[in-house]
């Protein structure tokens, strides 16, 4: 007790300042470094995909790939801060499951979304008919389709209703 009770100039809150001065500087610097390697990584996964197949499949790997190496990152940097993770991770995932309970149509949005990327039934450029509304695809987003009526109009559809 008398440790923390020493003055601010003392030896012993010298240690405690660099102590943690190290640890902050490490954990940012992994940060830094690993957000910058994250959007690398994404877009050279999304660059081969573009060149392979479909641009809409290639703009969401990327996305998908970023936002997982940018978590990953996060819990690595508040290990290195010494923040237990575990704790963290479990929290977290409760959480997730709350949010994903309270957001179960737009979960079936993105889930429908992510269906359509991957099988594929139509691309930009097609003409189809959904939900009574038909246009060409002009961009297919994880959420929502967006159609270009014959009349000329934007039209927005979730993609659950696609």
């Amino acid at each position: 007790m008398d440790k923390l009770l020493a003055a601010p100039g003392s030896a012993f809150w010298s240690e405690v300042v660099a102590h943690w001065a190290g640890r902050i500087a490490i954990a940012a610097l992994i940060v830094a470094i690993g957000l910058w390697a994250a959007a690398r990584v994404a877009r050279l996964v999304g660059r081969a995909i573009d060149r392979h197949g479909d641009p809409t499949l290639a703009r969401f790997l990327r996305r998908v790939v970023y936002v997982a190496l940018a978590v990953l990152v996060m819990v690595v940097a508040l290990d290195a801060l010494g923040l237990p993770t575990a704790t963290l991770l479990a929290a977290l995932g409760a959480a997730g499951i709350a949010v994903g309970l309270a957001l179960r149509d737009s979960l079936a949005n993105l889930a429908a979304g992510v269906l359509l990327v991957l099988s594929r039934p139509f691309k930009v450029g097609d003409f189809i008919e959904a939900n009574g509304r038909e246009g060409t695809v002009e961009r297919i987003d994880l959420m929502q389709t967006v159609l270009v009526s014959p009349e000329n109009f934007l039209l927005v559809l979730p993609n659950g209703q696609v």
